[in-house]
């Protein structure tokens, strides 16, 4: 179903069960009986992005179905290329939202400060627009913040290369929602990143943060 390349990566008892996943995928009838597989799939192990993106979910389904946000829980973020995420909730889910393109800015000022808090690709538009949209200069408070989400941004993109030095990049955030936004979705993109798992997990104890996830590798 996928390259060969891309197996021969996989742990050996991992890619056994991926290519039974293949097998059952190819004998499905419907969409519907494929999303199913799927599912039953996702219930006991992580899945690869690739999964989910051939199975056009959203499309389906629409973003707030059952099986689309399955697939969020899995990593899943149907981003073409990593960006820094910033997040909303929803105040309809229970579930992060992940925003990384200026089609989404506001125009609340309320919103624009909240989104200047974390480092990520649209400070600089959010800025802009902060400018437009207020009634006097801007507080010195929120201006540092902006300088120092913009530093803080340049840092991270120089050492993404590093997994180490870019989990402590992210960190320097202080932001922990930030922190697993990011890193989940990068290792949605390679399950395979042992190092980065290995990462994730320390975060995850050293914050007492606790998540409902089932794993196999």
């Amino acid at each position: 179903m996928l390259p060969i390349e891309f197996y021969q990566k996989l742990d050996s008892k991992y890619r056994k069960l991926i290519y039974s996943l293949d097998k059952e995928l190819e004998n499905s009838k419907t969409h519907i009986h494929y999303h199913e597989i799927l599912k039953s799939f996702a219930e006991l192990y992580m899945i690869p992005w690739q999964y989910w993106k051939s199975a056009h979910i959203s499309n389906y389904y629409g973003d707030k179905h059952y099986l689309t946000l399955f697939s969020l829980y899995q990593f899943y973020y149907s981003f073409k290329k990593l960006q820094f995420m910033f997040y909303r909730r929803s105040q309809n889910s229970n579930r992060r939202c992940f925003k990384h393109s200026s089609q989404y800015l506001d125009t609340n000022v309320n919103l624009l400060i909240h989104d200047l808090q974390v480092p990520h690709c649209d400070l600089k538009e959010i800025w802009k627009l902060y400018e437009q949209n207020i009634c006097s200069f801007p507080p010195k408070n929120i201006v540092n913040i902006y300088h120092k989400m913009r530093d803080l941004y340049d840092k991270i993109i120089s050492v993404e290369k590093d997994e180490e030095k870019w989990m402590k990049a992210l960190m320097e955030s202080k932001n922990n929602e930030f922190v697993l936004q990011n890193v989940e979705c990068r290792l949605g993109g390679d399950l395979n990143n042992k190092k980065l798992w290995k990462l994730y997990f320390e975060f995850l104890k050293q914050n007492d943060i606790e998540v409902i996830y089932t794993f196999y590798f």
